[in-house]
C-alpha cells in the first residue's frame, strides 16, 4: 500500500468550485493523503478511513467569516474530479495503483 497527497477539486455536491488543490487536515493542517484502497489519512495524524467517512470543505461554502462548512461528498462527483486529478497526474502514478483505487472506490459507500 502506498500513499498519494490528494490533489483534486472540491467534491462536495452542489459545490461549483473546480480548481483543484492540494487538502489539508482541518486540525493540524497536514496534508491529506490517499491510497489505493481509497482510504484518506492525514499525513501527520497517520490515522485512515474510507474516504466516504470524510467531509470536505473549501471557499465556495463557508459562512460570511470564511468559516469553511464541511460537507459530505457526493459519490458521482468524487469519482469524476479523482479522474481528472489522476489524469493530471498520469506521469507520477503507477497504472497498478490507479486501477486498484479505481476498484476500490466502486467497492466503497
Amino acid at each position: 500500500m502506498s500513499w498519494k497527497d490528494l490533489f483534486m477539486s472540491c467534491p462536495a455536491k452542489d459545490c461549483s468550485n473546480t480548481d483543484a488543490s492540494f487538502w489539508s487536515h482541518r486540525s493540524c493542517g497536514s496534508r491529506i493523503q490517499i491510497n489505493e484502497l481509497a482510504e484518506l489519512r492525514c499525513s501527520f495524524h497517520r490515522n485512515s478511513s474510507n474516504i466516504f467517512g470524510w467531509s470536505f470543505g473549501c471557499s465556495k461554502h463557508s459562512d460570511h467569516s470564511g468559516k469553511l462548512d464541511y460537507k459530505e461528498p457526493d459519490r458521482i462527483k468524487l469519482l469524476a474530479v479523482l479522474a481528472i486529478s489522476l489524469k493530471d497526474k498520469g506521469s507520477e502514478l503507477d497504472d497498478e495503483w490507479v486501477i486498484m483505487l479505481v476498484m476500490n472506490l466502486r467497492k466503497k459507500n
